[in-house]
């Protein structure tokens, strides 16, 4: 119908501007403006909005729907994607960050998963879910950018945080129930990090 090939049409331009904006910038990690993304302007104003909200009190609103607890992702359905250390090396294209003499070092893997870009038989995620001692879980995912082509962009405002020397970007977001979810991003010159609990 007419109706779809607009649609289409319009999908064509924002992934064209996307690729653009993306494709522009010279080095593997860069940052730039809100106002610089092509996104929707509420986007952009939601963006700001939290930013803004971690600045002044630190944390962002979130809606109900928009906070899934980590141990509710984990359904039966999603089991048969789990690997095994040994499974998840071979599957990825890269080997995955080492752990030791971190808080993860000894604790319980209670989720193993590889995803991302497949590249050459292998994929550029790893997303391992550890069990604490209070019950509460943490979720780690490593993604090798470097490899699957590419590039990370800061929006520069939200940067907030160093690991390392590296750009991060920490925010804990509450529901009006009190449903709460942290999360740090960080990226090195080949990875992409993100933590959630």
């Amino acid at each position: 119908t007419e109706y779809s090939h607009e649609n289409k049409e319009d999908l064509n331009s924002e992934f064209e501007a996307l690729e653009e904006f993306f494709g522009g910038q010279g080095e593997d990690v860069s940052f730039a403006p809100i106002e610089d993304f092509p996104i929707p302007d509420y986007e952009k104003k939601e963006t700001e909005l939290a930013i803004r909200q971690m600045e002044e009190r630190g944390y962002i609103d979130k809606t109900e729907n928009s906070i899934t607890p980590i141990r509710d992702e984990m359904t039966p359905k999603s089991k048969k994607y789990e690997k095994t250390y040994e499974e998840a090396v071979k599957l990825l294209t890269v080997e995955p960050t080492n752990l030791d003499e971190t808080p993860f070092e000894g604790k319980k893997v209670v989720s193993r998963q590889v995803s991302g870009a497949y590249d050459d038989g292998k994929w550029t995620t790893l997303t391992r879910v550890y069990e604490f001692e209070n019950l509460s879980l943490v979720e780690l995912s490593e993604d090798d950018y470097h490899t699957g082509g590419g590039k990370v962009v800061f929006t520069e405002e939200a940067v907030n945080e160093n690991i390392n020397g590296n750009p991060a970007i920490y925010e804990v977001g509450i529901s009006p129930s009190g449903k709460a979810t942290t999360s740090l991003v960080w990226t090195t010159d080949s990875k992409y990090y993100e933590l959630t609990l």
